[in-house]
């Protein structure tokens, strides 16, 4: 299989694939985050917080900012698992 055809120029994209294709992980641990303008994002490694310029460090992916409403911008981030179902 060409493993190289299935990753996106998005490396979080990448990271995935491969974790998934190569790795061939079922579970990973990322975070999740709300900002202060309730925006949702996912990460593969635990961010930080700039106050100067108002955003988490790291690669985000955004996610549909109405789900997950339990995380808010004062418990992130979040630890969360993500699995992949056969």
């Amino acid at each position: 299989m060409d493993n190289d055809k299935y990753c996106s120029d998005n490396y979080l994209d990448s990271y995935l694939w491969w974790n998934i294709l190569v790795v061939r992980r079922i579970s990973m641990k990322m975070w999740i985050c709300r900002n202060l303008d309730n925006d949702l994002t996912l990460h593969y490694e635990k961010p930080t917080w700039y106050d100067r310029i108002e955003c988490w460090s790291d690669i985000a992916l955004e996610i549909n900012p109405f789900l997950f409403p339990e995380v808010t911008f004062e418990n992130s981030p979040m630890e969360v698992e993500l699995v992949i179902k056969k």
